[in-house]
């Protein structure tokens, strides 16, 4: 996202953006799912977006990490992305698992 927008974005900027291009967006950012006020910015944009999340809010992850994620969860990623209607977002675990949060 930095190609399109730059470091420091606004969520308010680049989620309606990012909306119009009806792009899947995958995160770190797990504040994005805590607002109630981007969530809806999320669903009036009708964003499809997963959030990766670490074992807990103060242990970050590491790139291997994130690869792990995505590699045990792709195929269900891949699955909600093609299947499941905007919007929706959902939670990845470390361990791959997947939970719908809205």
């Amino acid at each position: 996202m930095p190609e399109y927008f730059g470091y420091g974005t606004k969520d308010k900027d680049w989620i309606p953006a990012i909306g119009k291009l009806k792009a899947c967006v995958i995160t770190r950012d797990v504040h994005l799912n805590r607002r109630k006020h981007e969530i809806a910015l999320l669903r009036e944009h009708n964003l499809e977006i997963f959030f990766l999340m670490a074992k807990t809010k103060k242990s970050g992850l590491s790139v291997w990490q994130m690869v792990e994620m995505l590699s045990r969860s792709w195929p269900e990623i891949t699955r909600i992305a093609v299947e499941e209607t905007r919007p929706f977002g959902y939670e990845v675990n470390v361990n791959g698992k997947i939970k719908r949060i809205f």
